[in-house]
């Protein structure tokens, strides 16, 4: 009815996924905030139109963590006519939630004799630990005169591809988070740059994770990176 004879008078809004964050201003201009049990309802009510509309414009939802699952919302709007009548018209609002891929944690320090053969460890861990994320990629960049050593055969269908100093290591179809990060871990070893230098130097790591198993069609960011520099200790030896 827009001859100006009802306005809005009162939103509900109902529906927020359990664990989700959720924000907003009310009509008195007080900040709401609160981390959703299921139950929840927002009543906005108790101003005009405008500072109910307002109100409303203010809602922020934070989707529960690591959760791409869509959502639905219902929602309420009760209208107020000059006869003080009411009529409520009830509705839903379909919410899409794109997955994003996180980056995973790493770290890693290395040393050993120069020239001789030590181990070149690399740990790194999904943030994203729910099985929707599994690991795309370990790359490492050696400097000039450096050696990778690894085994001949890689464990667990893990692959390797070496363009000039660059080794990319892959998990394959069957590869475990678990498997790919033990071989990041365990399996590779590393030898000084350049021979007969106690030179200490860094090697540049990174490690990406792809978002695997998506709960909805929605999607951001499929994959995702971080980077490191792992320092290197090299100690002199006579020879």
């Amino acid at each position: 009815d827009a001859d100006g004879t009802e306005s809005v008078t009162t939103v509900t809004v109902t529906g927020f996924p359990v664990g989700a964050t959720i924000s907003y201003t009310d009509v008195a201009g007080n900040p709401q905030s609160f981390v959703a049990t299921g139950t929840e309802i927002i009543t906005l009510t108790g101003g005009t139109e405008t500072q109910i509309r307002a109100a409303l414009d203010t809602l922020a939802i934070q989707p529960p963590q690591h959760s791409d699952a869509n959502f639905t919302l219902d929602v309420a709007v009760t209208t107020t006519d000059n006869d003080a009548s009411t009529h409520t018209t009830n509705f839903t609002h379909d919410v899409e939630v794109g997955a994003v891929a996180d980056v995973p944690t790493l770290s890693s320090t290395a040393s050993g004799n120069e020239d001789a053969p030590f181990a070149f460890p690399i740990t790194t861990a999904l943030v994203d630990a729910d099985g929707s994320e599994s690991f795309d990629f370990a790359r490492i960049e050696t400097p000039a005169g450096l050696t990778l050593i690894y085994p001949a055969t890689l464990p667990n269908g893990i692959t390797v591809t070496v363009v000039g100093s660059t080794y990319t290591f892959s998990p394959g179809p069957t590869t475990t988070t678990a498997q790919f990060a033990a071989f990041l871990a365990t399996g590779l070893q590393a030898q000084g740059t350049p021979t007969h230098s106690d030179a200490d130097y860094t090697v540049p790591v990174t490690v990406g994770t792809i978002e695997s198993t998506l709960t909805d069609s929605g999607l951001t960011q499929l994959r995702a990176e971080t980077s490191i520099d792992i320092p290197v200790t090299i100690t002199a030896v006579a020879d």
